[in-house]
């Protein structure tokens, strides 16, 4: 074992985790030995089998023995886990495997669902909430309060909180133009109206029926005339259809029908309608995610929002951060009667809050939806939960958990790392991180290249004994000359002076306050900040300003200069199991075209 220190368990429980012969992708036979109840950090350059070591061989190994404890039965219902590829690999424990991969996208799912907070709010309310008495009311029970179920959703927007409605805005492609030259963008190259169900030269009769035409600007119109033409009218009986008779007659194979007489409908009332039936994206171009009229935006039907606890209903609660549900939560007073029922619950609710705030998400509120926080958010969420069950004896294994995080955080997460350790949990975690690295109890290091020039232990041992290893195959550690300060040369290129500017204004995306941002063009942007501080809001907002077929209010200025957007995420490129680099890359569209010839 190059660079590696063995640790010898002696008689009793293993003190190490030991590998033997690992050869997992690149790993080149590797035997390495990690301590329990220890903080390891894995290094190594990009491509050195960092991830093969510790995902693919030890947490992989880690669940597979895990799930062999339950019967066959059970076995046959879960997912199939593969023996990684390995001589041995001893003292494993239980393997929870938290990595940067995105939460499920599922809109039902909010901070306070995931944290658990919410249920503990469900809890308390179903117990100690009060109403006013009105005959017919359901009891206080816990499902009352939840978006998941048919007794708590709003009837409205079915526990989504948000309902899609047409932007009349968003209809105006030209607002020069008049209704016959395609004002409206939903205006067909045969200058039919899609959705009017009539033809131009009947909403014309209309329009006249209200004092104008269909050949006036859209800009020119007031706003009573424009609603004739999107909401409807009943002044004068028209023929629906949106083609005319001599149109029909000129068709073969197909009977035509007489148009029916009946008033204008409008555009607005036929393209919700069949919104209502279904999610048309031809029609979701046009629509905007507003909070629901019936519940607000809390996803509870209403008798769940009459239910008070001291005053305020459980969406008002949820509406606070974590930081201030804490604080309120510890705030509250009950009677003696009370009291032993609501104490536990308050604790729980004030302990989960103090935690998550320690991590650096006290900003977030509860009502915000998964789908719109970042990699490193959901990780420290789901860090959370591990030490929200308090289990012990568990194999920990991290994958970068510092990347994204301001310096500010980091020390935060440090703390709760060495948390898990202390209450008898082995942690392993791949690391790049200059003060993650140093205080961690163990170091490995794999190396020294990437691909097949890595995949091999360089050092295995005290993070401080590398820096003082300049023989053997510790020599090559091009993360010990990192550390040391040594031979890594960083380009001194000057920044482009930049060609113009992307400027965008208003921003209101999450915690986002109307804030404006330039950007120079024709150069390498950076956008920094404290976790939390809206950096991934502010892309995700500049990159759907920059989308073409995006619903935004106003186009940033010097996006006429951006001819193709390119979003670069953490989001996984596939997950086909046919898939590889090649393919996704299309390098393997060439090679096979190549072998046809």
């Amino acid at each position: 074992m190059n660079g590696t220190r063995p640790l010898d368990g002696g008689g009793g429980p293993p003190r190490a985790i030991t590998v033997r012969g690992a050869t997992e992708h690149n790993l080149r036979s590797v035997d390495v030995e990690i301590p329990r109840n220890a903080l390891t950090a894995v290094t190594g350059v990009s491509g050195s089998g960092k991830s093969s070591l510790v995902m693919d061989t030890i947490c992989r190994e880690g669940q597979r023995r895990y799930l062999e404890t339950f019967s066959a039965y059970v076995r046959a219902h879960l997912w199939r886990i593969g023996r990684p590829v390995a001589r041995g690999i001893d003292g494993l424990s239980p393997a929870v495997a938290v990595d940067q991969r995105p939460l499920a996208h599922n809109p039902r799912s909010t901070v306070g669902t995931l944290t658990q907070l919410h249920d503990f709010l469900r809890l308390i309310f179903a117990r100690l909430g009060s109403r006013p008495a009105r005959p017919g009311d359901p009891p206080l029970e816990r499902r009352l309060f939840s978006w998941n179920s048919a007794h708590g959703a709003c009837p409205t927007c079915r526990g989504l909180g948000v309902s899609e409605r047409i932007d009349p805005e968003l209809l105006v492609a030209d607002p020069a133009r008049s209704l016959r030259q395609g004002a409206l963008a939903i205006t067909t190259p045969g200058g039919y109206l899609m959705y009017s169900q009539v033809t131009m030269d009947v909403l014309d009769q209309v329009c006249r029926a209200h004092g104008f035409t269909v050949d006036i600007p859209w800009r020119d119109l007031t706003g009573e005339q424009r609603s004739v033409v999107l909401d409807g009218s009943d002044r004068i009986r028209i023929l629906c259809g949106k083609h005319p008779l001599e149109s029909r007659l000129r068709w073969t194979g197909i009977t035509p029908r007489p148009r029916e007489e009946a008033t204008y409908g409008g555009v607005l009332p036929v393209m919700e309608r069949i919104l209502t039936r279904k999610r048309n994206r031809s029609i979701l171009r046009f629509a905007r995610s507003l909070p629901c009229a019936t519940c607000g935006g809390s996803r509870l039907r209403p008798e769940a929002l009459l239910v008070t606890l001291q005053g305020q209903n459980i969406g008002e609660l949820s509406r606070l951060s974590i930081r201030g549900l804490g604080a309120h939560v510890a705030r509250l007073r009950f009677g003696e009667v009370v009291t032993p029922v609501a104490s536990p619950i308050m604790t729980e609710i004030v302990r989960r809050c103090r935690l998550l705030d320690e991590l650096g998400l006290g900003y977030l509120t509860l009502d915000r939806p998964s789908t719109t926080l970042s990699a490193g958010e959901a990780q420290r969420i789901r860090l959370a939960g591990l030490l929200g069950v308090s289990l012990r004896g568990l194999l920990v294994v991290l994958d970068e958990p510092t990347v994204g995080l301001h310096p500010r955080d980091r020390g935060r997460l440090g703390r709760f790392l060495r948390g898990l350790r202390d209450r008898g949990n082995t942690v392993i975690a791949v690391e790049h991180g200059l003060g993650e690295v140093l205080e961690a109890d163990w170091l490995v290091d794999l190396g020294p290249g990437a691909g097949r020039g890595g995949g091999e232990v360089l050092h295995s041992g005290p993070p401080r004994e590398l820096l003082g290893e300049a023989a053997g195959a510790a020599a090559r550690s091009i993360t010990r000359s990192f550390l040391t300060g040594g031979s890594i040369a960083f380009p001194a290129a000057p920044p482009a002076p930049g060609d113009g500017a992307l400027v965008v204004r208003e921003l209101t995306r999450n915690n986002l306050k109307r804030i404006t941002a330039e950007f120079a063009l024709a150069a390498l942007n950076v956008v920094t900040g404290v976790s939390g501080a809206g950096k991934s809001s502010l892309l995700s907002e500049l990159a759907a300003r920059l989308d073409p077929d995006a619903d935004a209010v106003e186009r940033p200025s010097g996006a006429d200069r951006i001819d193709k957007l390119i979003v670069v995420d953490r989001s996984p490129i596939g997950r086909t199991t046919r898939s590889n680099p090649a393919t996704y890359t299309g390098l393997f569209d060439q090679v096979r075209e190549l072998f046809a010839r």
